[in-house]
C-alpha cells in the first residue's frame, strides 16, 4: 500500500494497494479525509486495514 498526502493540509490525497482482497479496503482512500481520522477510525477489515497506519506511520515522524 502507499499513500500521497499533502502534509500542509494533512489530508490524504491518493493511495493504491496491491494485496489480497485489497478491493474490500482500499475505498477508505477516496474519502480524503484529515489524516488524524483516517489514523483513528476502525474499518471492517480490520487486519487489512492496518494497512493504512503502516503507509502513514513515515509522516508522523
Amino acid at each position: 500500500m502507499g499513500v500521497v498526502v499533502d502534509r500542509r493540509r494533512q489530508v490524504l490525497i491518493g493511495a493504491w494497494a496491491v494485496a489480497p482482497l485489497a478491493a474490500e479496503w482500499i475505498h477508505q482512500a477516496a474519502l480524503a479525509i484529515p489524516l488524524e481520522t483516517l489514523c483513528d477510525q476502525v474499518a471492517q477489515f480490520p487486519t487489512y486495514a492496518e494497512a493504512y497506519l503502516a503507509a502513514l506511520e513515515p509522516l508522523s515522524r
